[in-house]
Parts: structure tokens; C-alpha cells; sequence
């Protein structure tokens, strides 16, 4: 291909991928979506008043209050969500064939988040849905030179950098065309990751002009070139290029892939195989990165999965499809709280004063002291005796503004649901069953995120199952903590070990199809810590039962090591061991009562008794052959 040709298709690329990356800018949900995205965070971080708001205040003397409400009710709902961690696993269709790889994945993905941090991450991740109404986390194969093998890299990009595809409905975007992201990068990493092009970029650089792209975003100032940080904006782009599969499918024979094939074989394989052909759409995944019109780097399906690398979390969603948060809710009546609140403190410090002309000496200097609570009032003499000057507070009108300040209190309350007694105010319920409903309630109201959770981190997991069975296909292995086959101690765990004598491979985790399970429990750092979990819990249930039916449960269960469980289960519902055959040399008349009853009791025959001794020796000897002397 010329150097012509070449570049004639890069400049049609980059514009096909301008143009989708417009296409998000400019769409009204996402543009809606960003300004309301950083109003929802500047008020958590409150910064609640307007350079404007904040001017007229100040000009008037009139303090610009926060009470942040908003913060309250976020720290309320990310810590029920600190509270009810979950724990995920994977588990064989095929069971038991594929119940040991489940558990090997499900102690692998664990390894992975541990790598990555994977729970701050989260913890990130839910605080941008909760208070913009969108979050994201991005996950990408990598190699861990460390270790030399492969390695999944999870990370949290900036929600305000991500410009997906807005004709995107489905809450995983299954549906997207593209995705975007487009963070800031300092130019000389820019051109360290790029060194083909660091010449281009620093032109680029030095060549800007102060004019404004004219696909400016309001939310982050999306230009390309900063000057002042010496800064670019490169755009990482991913996206779908449909591709369609035809198959011809035949009775009792494995079907043939003829997508390659020319339309007169495919023809002639139909007539030879009498199958039937069969069309399908499937999805090969390219990522470009550009800056402005220049072409980075372009992959065509470089990890050879058919999902994009981004995995999104919604705290609501409009019909529209736009992003809806908590906090854009509640802003109306928080904005009510600030301004009842400064209102009424202004009515307090200040007091409206009537007098005649030439009442008083200096109005100007009379308006700043009658603010103060030790100004000094000079008036005119014979002012106050003729009672031409006269002051009047407006305590009044600032006990209506604090009502209506409670009262907005209350209505934040009703609609955040989150009453009093769940953050442990001061409440009109006095006993403790009451208290507990009524914080059962307002837990019942953030039902619907946490299931939001639930429903990212199960899509995360499938994203990261893909790519485990494209890359983790050599034998490769991993390091736990606590395995119950080897007294609860540190070992490995090897996964894809090939056995050159048959061609089979054990522990071979990039087939078989497996179920993602997002079970409520107590965040762990190993699997069997999670088990134990799940056993404390179990157990006590059923232990007034026998140990029989804890057995029965236990061989339901999907655990690791359930064996050695089943045994020591086995050990519990043994017989008592028989009375091994004893011979006794004991002088009866000097032992004390209570010896007699214990050896009575130890021979199994209490009706030998003192007034009869000879006769109990002889019945003794008889029935147990044990000797008594």
C-alpha cells in the first residue's frame, strides 16, 4: 500500500471518528447530563452560590450559608453501601464437571481485584454514580513484567472524560456503537507514548491558536491544546465494526464457518452436505486515538472479544436515557435551606430604622452602627425626645424564614427518604422497635442502587471471564491465603496444566461456560474467608437438627474443599467406641459408696448392691465376664 493510499485512509478514519466523537458532545441528553454532572458535585463539595449570588450578598452584607444537606444524604448511602459488600463467584453449568474451574476462577478474580484495589476503586465508582448519576470503570488485558504473565488491569476513569454513544439504551451498553474518553495528558508522556509522532505533537503545540474548537464542552473546557499547562486532550476511541457470520449447519456433523467463502462454493457445500445456512451479526472491536486530525495509533480487534472495555453504573435513568442522580433531585430544596437560612440570619443582625428629616446626624454613618450590636447612634438633639427616630427589628420576619427554613428540612428529608432516626437526629420515636422500622424504611429506598451495584459488578465480572479465556491460556500460577486443603496456610494455585502424555489439560479455565454469582456478605480477601462466612452463618441454624442434616446441606452447597467438610461431618454422627473387656482387683468391702456406684455403673449392672454383694460378683462375672475380687 502507498504511502498515499495510507494516509488518504487515515485522514477518512480520523474523520469518521471525529464525527462520532461529535456526535456525543453534541447530543442533548449528554450535554444535559455533564452540566447537571458538575452542578450535582459542586454542591457536594459546597460550593452552593453563584459568583454572582455571592456578590449581591456581599453588598448587601448578607452571609452566603451553607448547610449541606447534600453531603449528609451521600454519606448515608455510600456507607449502606460500605455496609452490604458483596462477594463474587463463578460457578460450572456443567456441574460437577466444571466445578472445580469455577472455584479456580472465582479465587483468580479475587487475586485480580486484589491487584488492582479493586475495592477502592469501586468505592469510587459508586460515589461518582450516587452523586452525578453515572459512574464508569474501564478494563483492559495487560502483562505484568514482574511476573511475566498476563494480568487484567482495572482502573476509574473520570465519568466527566467518557463521551459514549447516545443512541446507547441497554444499562451495559450491549447496544453502543462507541464509547470515547478523553482525558488530559502532559505533553511530553503524550509523546513518550507515541514517539513516532512526538515531532507532530509538538508542533501541533507551538502552532495553536487561541481559537476554541468548536466542539467545546462545557463540563471539562474540551479543547485540544492547554498552553498554559502545556497540555493535550487525546481522544481514545473504541468502537463496533459489525461483521456478518454465515454458518451452514448439518445433521449429526459439527457446522462449517463459510463467512470467507465466495457466494457459488457456498452453494456448492449446500448441495454437497445438505445443511442449511444461517446468518448472523456479530462484533469485532477497533480502538483508534487522535488529537484533533492526527491519527496515533489504530488496533483492529486487539483482544479478539466482541464487548467493549467499559462497564457502566447508573444511579437512575431518564426515558431519555440520560443520567439522573440523587442530588439533582434534592438541589431545589437545598438551594430553599441556604437561602431561608442567610435570610433569617439577615433579619436578625438587621433592623429597619424610621425618622424624620434632619432626625438624625450622618444616615450613613446611622446605617453601619445600627448593624452592629455595639454601634453608637448619634441623632440630633432633641431627636428622641420629640420621638422622631425610631427602630424596628425584624425578629418576625426572620422566625418565618427559620419555619419555612425547618420546614425545608423536613421536605429534603421526605424526598431523599432518609429519616431522621437513620442518621441518629433527634426523633419523635422513643422505642427501639420503632426506631428500627423506621430505619428499615429509608434502607428500603436505596434498594434500587444497590441492585444497580449488583448489576455493574456482574457485567464487570463477565467482561473479565472474557478475557481470562482469550488470555490466561498457558499454564499460569497464582498465589492464595487460607486453603482449607492445606490447614487454612498460603499455597498456589496452577491453572491450564498440560498432561503431554494424553493431550488433555487439567484446570483448564478458558472453556466451559460458568454463571456469575453476586453473593451478600462481608468483603473478604480470600475465598474460604467468604466460606467461613457463609458456614457461621448456616450452621447455627440447623445444629438443633443433628449433624445430619448440616451434611445434607453442606452437599448442596458450591464450596471449595467440601470433601474434608463432609468428612468431619462423617466423624461427628459416629457410635460411641464398645467398652473394651477389664479386669477389676478391688477390695468391695473397703471401697466408699461412691466407688461402688461408679464401678457399678462402669460394669453396666446397677442391682449389685451392698446387702447382696456375693450375688452381684456372680451376676457380674456372668454377664461381663469381668472378675471382682
Amino acid at each position: 500500500m502507498t504511502n498515499i493510499k495510507l494516509q488518504k485512509e487515515q485522514e477518512q478514519l480520523v474523520t469518521q471518528l471525529r464525527g462520532m466523537f461529535q456526535s456525543s458532545l453534541d447530543s442533548p441528553v449528554w450535554k444535559a447530563w455533564r452540566e447537571e454532572a458538575v452542578k450535582c458535585f459542586n454542591y457536594r463539595d459546597g460550593d452552593q452560590w453563584t459568583a454572582g449570588e455571592i456578590k449581591d450578598l456581599t453588598d448587601r452584607g448578607q452571609a452566603p450559608t451553607v448547610n449541606n444537606q447534600i453531603k449528609v444524604f451521600l454519606d448515608y448511602l455510600l456507607g449502606m453501601t460500605l455496609k452490604t459488600k458483596t462477594n463474587t463467584r463463578f460457578r460450572g453449568r456443567n456441574v460437577p464437571e466444571n466445578s472445580d474451574q469455577g472455584h479456580l476462577l472465582s479465587e483468580l478474580y479475587l487475586y485480580t481485584n486484589q491487584l488492582n484495589k479493586f475495592k477502592y476503586q469501586e468505592n469510587d465508582r459508586n460515589e461518582d454514580a450516587a452523586c452525578s448519576g453515572f459512574g464508569v470503570q474501564k478494563m483492559l488485558p495487560t502483562y505484568n513484567s514482574q511476573l511475566q504473565q498476563p494480568d487484567i488491569k482495572v482502573s476509574n476513569p473520570d465519568c466527566l472524560n467518557i463521551y459514549p454513544d447516545p443512541y446507547a439504551n441497554e444499562y451495559d451498553w450491549s447496544d453502543a456503537t462507541f464509547v470515547a474518553e478523553a482525558p488530559w495528558m502532559d505533553l511530553k508522556e503524550l509523546q513518550a507514548l507515541y514517539p513516532r509522532h512526538k515531532t507532530q505533537l509538538e508542533g501541533m503545540y507551538n502552532n495553536y491558536t487561541d481559537q476554541s474548537d468548536p466542539s467545546v464542552d462545557v463540563a471539562k473546557g474540551n479543547v485540544y491544546i492547554d498552553p498554559n499547562s502545556k497540555r493535550i486532550r487525546p481522544v481514545e476511541i473504541w468502537w463496533v465494526e459489525p461483521k456478518t457470520k454465515l454458518t451452514i449447519l448439518r445433521q449429526n456433523a459439527p457446522s462449517i464457518d463459510v463467512s470467507k467463502l465466495s457466494t457459488s462454493k457456498i452453494k456448492q457445500l449446500i448441495k454437497q452436505t445438505y445443511g442449511c445456512l444461517t446468518r448472523e451479526t456479530t462484533k469485532e472491536i477497533h480502538m483508534a486515538v487522535f488529537v484533533d486530525f492526527l491519527l496515533l495509533e489504530h488496533r483492529k480487534n486487539p483482544f479478539k472479544i466482541d464487548s467493549l472495555p467499559y462497564v457502566p453504573q447508573f444511579a437512575r435513568k431518564k426515558k431519555d436515557g440520560q443520567p439522573l442522580s440523587f442530588v439533582s433531585l434534592i438541589i431545589p430544596l437545598q438551594d430553599a435551606i441556604n437561602k431561608r437560612e442567610s435570610k433569617a440570619l439577615y433579619n436578625l443582625s438587621n433592623n429597619q430604622a424610621i425618622y424624620e428629616d434632619g432626625a438624625v446626624a450622618n444616615p450613613e454613618e446611622e446605617a453601619r452602627n445600627r448593624q452592629r450590636p455595639d454601634g453608637a447612634i448619634v441623632l440630633n438633639r432633641g431627636a428622641l425626645k420629640e420621638k422622631q427616630y425610631q427602630i424596628i427589628k425584624n425578629t418576625d420576619l426572620a422566625i418565618t424564614q427559620m419555619n419555612f427554613h425547618n420546614q425545608n428540612l423536613a421536605d429534603i428529608r421526605r424526598v431523599s427518604g432518609i429519616n431522621p432516626d437513620a442518621l441518629g437526629e433527634k426523633s419523635s420515636v422513643r422505642s427501639g422497635v420503632g426506631i428500627a422500622k423506621k430505619q428499615n424504611a429509608s434502607q428500603t429506598v436505596i434498594i434500587k442502587f444497590l441492585e444497580n451495584i449488583t448489576r455493574t459488578k456482574e457485567n464487570l465480572a463477565r467482561l473479565w471471564l472474557k478475557y481470562v479465556q482469550v488470555f490466561f491460556s498457558s499454564q499460569m500460577t497464582f498465589y492464595i491465603t487460607g486453603d482449607i486443603n492445606n490447614g487454612f496456610k498460603s499455597t498456589s494455585r496452577t491453572i491450564n496444566i498440560p498432561n503431554y502424555q494424553n493431550g488433555t489439560v487439567s484446570n483448564n479455565i478458558t472453556t466451559g461456560d460458568y454463571d456469575v454469582v453476586i453473593e451478600e456478605m462481608k468483603n473478604t480477601s480470600a475465598m474460604h474467608q467468604a466460606n467461613v462466612e457463609l458456614l457461621a452463618q448456616v450452621i447455627p441454624q440447623i445444629a438443633a437438627l443433628g449433624p445430619g442434616w448440616g451434611k445434607i446441606l453442606i452437599s448442596f452447597m458450591d464450596l471449595p474443599g467440601k470433601e474434608q467438610i463432609l468428612e468431619q461431618f462423617d466423624a461427628l454422627t459416629q457410635p460411641r467406641p464398645e467398652m473394651p473387656k477389664i479386669t477389676l482387683n478391688i477390695k468391695w468391702e473397703a471401697a466408699s459408696a461412691q466407688d461402688k456406684e461408679f464401678f457399678r455403673e462402669l460394669m453396666g449392672n446397677k442391682q449389685v448392691n451392698q446387702p447382696n454383694i456375693n450375688a452381684g460378683m456372680m451376676q457380674l462375672l456372668q454377664s461381663t465376664n469381668e472378675t471382682i475380687q
